[in-house]
């Protein structure tokens, strides 16, 4: 039998692959890009939102022009409340596509939940710009109106919303509370009205209906308001307080001072909290009381005249007269006007 003789192997040449088309190897990453897209916003739909942003990374690192998976990407972000990440993507979603009206939106949207209220308006028109009958977009610059002050504004806007929806009872209630800043009362009162004409059990409309019947001294029908408010729904500290306030008007102390100390429970420092229910102790002769309330005012408005009044009255009917002279001192030092006329309607000479 021959011996097979071992002869050193040739290398085998390599053949050229045939070349994949650029336009093709493009498609496919396109392709590629689009599934992780798709894949990642089932992910964020389930509540893995791990899982998403892994695949909406992939999916920006395939294709970085795609607006509408920064978009998505961005509305994961603010899901997990990094707002900043959020408006981030956002910005470059407009950038690839300045066009892309929901990410107008709710970049508005998100700058509105950051205190960004001018940044927010600017956003809302721009999506207003693009598509001029997005109601949802008038409707939330005209939040941001209110927020910023601009509420002459904030009335255009919602009165917008009502024209393209006139069954939406938000609109009919935030235009209210515009016009209860432009102290507008009865056309709140009427704005409110029509809310709950719409819905019934819309609790924030009883409430600020109750504002508006309170500043127009409707008390009565004030207090049905804010009954049927806490009735409602959870505790709520300003509620409490209008109560409180409502119930001062109708000279039922008790109940006001019972109001007071449950806004207070719930929130410590309610603005202007102690010089109110100070005024409500001194009506009910609990002077003693009153003067600790206007006195705990002064530690965080020390230049409240009106508190100084106040303080004095106490005094004066706990027989302190030279405590309050000395408070209606200040007070005609701080530059109020009627300090003055104590002095003389309660026979204590005035410092000069």
């Amino acid at each position: 039998m021959k011996s097979v003789k071992k002869t050193k192997a040739k290398p085998v040449k390599r053949t050229a692959s045939p070349s994949v088309p650029q336009s093709n190897k493009t498609k496919d990453k396109l392709s590629l890009a689009a599934e992780f897209c798709s894949s990642g916003k089932a992910k964020a739909q389930s509540g893995d939102y791990k899982g998403a942003l892994s695949n909406y990374n992939r999916s920006v690192r395939l294709n970085p022009l795609d607006a509408v998976v920064y978009m998505n990407r961005g509305l994961l972000k603010g899901r997990l409340e990094d707002y900043k990440g959020a408006l981030r993507d956002f910005n470059r979603a407009i950038k690839n596509n300045p066009n892309l009206v929901k990410a107008y939106f709710i970049r508005g949207t998100y700058k509105m939940w950051m205190g960004n209220y001018v940044g927010a308006i600017h956003d809302y028109n721009e999506a207003i710009r693009i598509y001029p009958s997005f109601e949802d977009a008038y409707y939330d610059r005209g939040i941001a109106k209110i927020k910023n002050g601009v509420y002459a504004d904030a009335v255009i806007d919602f009165s917008t919303v009502i024209k393209l929806s006139r069954r939406n009872p938000h609109a009919y209630c935030n235009r209210g509370v515009a016009k209860i800043r432009l102290r507008d009362f009865k056309g709140a009162l009427r704005d409110c009205d029509k809310a709950l004409q719409i819905d019934p059990d819309y609790r924030d409309a009883y409430y600020f209906r109750g504002i508006a019947k309170e500043m127009l001294e409707d008390y009565e029908n004030a207090l049905t308001d804010f009954n049927k408010f806490l009735e409602s729904g959870k505790a709520d500290s300003e509620a409490y307080f209008h109560r409180g306030n409502i119930k001062a008007a109708l000279e039922d102390y008790t109940g006001a001072l019972s109001d007071f100390a449950k806004a207070n429970r719930l929130k410590p420092r309610l603005a202007n909290f102690y010089i109110v229910r100070g005024k409500v102790k001194i009506k009910a002769a609990d002077f003693k009381s009153a003067v600790r309330d206007f006195t705990k005012h002064l530690k965080t408005y020390p230049k409240d005249s009106e508190a100084f009044i106040n303080r004095g009255i106490a005094k004066f009917n706990m027989g302190n007269e030279k405590g309050a002279a000395e408070d209606w001192n200040k007070a005609h030092d701080l530059g109020n006007p009627d300090a003055i006329s104590y002095f003389w309607n309660n026979s204590i000479f005035p410092r000069v």
